[in-house]
């Protein structure tokens, strides 16, 4: 009797995975679609303002769907392999920005664990801003570019962004005016993970969040 029922828990358990693993598979589809739609509505569009905004938000929609197709190519459901999703987000945008591990120096110290979905994606899009900003603004004018990400859950999350560009401009990123959507969303994100962040200039522009114990949730 014990035996049935142990297999029946576990023939639910696998049909349970099966359901989430083509869950996040038709998410992933559905937001890759997004993506294209949006990549081709570029191309009606003359205004390089314009342009650029839609390709932000092609990013931002990207970055979601390498979540879900992590999720969809493991095992794991609901916990993400933290350091292959960092690792592949940033080298899709350091590509798309024309650069290769040849032409820039990516320095990647990312620990190797699992985090929970539910945190994996507010991260990602903040990381995917913060890094997306360095390709777009950091180095014009830098002979050696280079960008540094770390990430450790040691005593709770924490996550720094450093590139050597020229430089954040504090005053406007301190301003209470009009925020850019870029900055609202790292602020709003940060605040929905609980997570408390510093931005400031050292070498470059650098960005820290760290998050407490309690937020983990892998």
């Amino acid at each position: 009797m014990l035996t049935s029922q142990n297999y029946k828990i576990q023939e639910q358990s696998d049909k349970l995975v099966l359901m989430m693993k083509e869950l996040h598979h038709r998410v992933k589809n559905n937001l890759s679609i997004v993506a294209s739609l949006l990549n081709l509505q570029t191309y009606g569009l003359t205004d390089q303002d314009a342009i650029k905004a839609v390709q932000t938000g092609q990013k931002r929609v990207e970055a979601m769907s390498l979540i879900h197709q992590k999720l969809y190519q493991t095992s794991h459901t609901t916990a993400l392999n933290i350091k292959e999703y960092i690792t592949d987000l940033v080298e899709n945008i350091m590509e798309s920005y024309g650069y290769s591990r040849q032409n820039f120096n990516l320095l990647l110290d990312i620990e190797q664990t699992e985090i929970d979905v539910d945190l994996a994606i507010p991260i990602g899009l903040i990381l995917n801003e913060l890094v997306t900003n360095s390709f777009k603004y950091a180095y014009q004018q830098v002979p050696d570019p280079t960008l540094e990400i770390k990430f450790k859950t040691e005593g709770g999350i924490y996550l720094k962004v450093k590139d050597n560009g020229a430089g954040i401009d504090m005053d406007k990123w301190n301003s209470k005016g009009r925020r850019s959507f870029g900055k609202q969303l790292i602020i709003s994100l940060s605040k929905q993970v609980s997570g408390q962040y510093k931005v400031e200039n050292d070498g470059g522009a650098v960005f820290e969040l760290a998050i407490a114990p309690t937020q983990e949730a892998a």
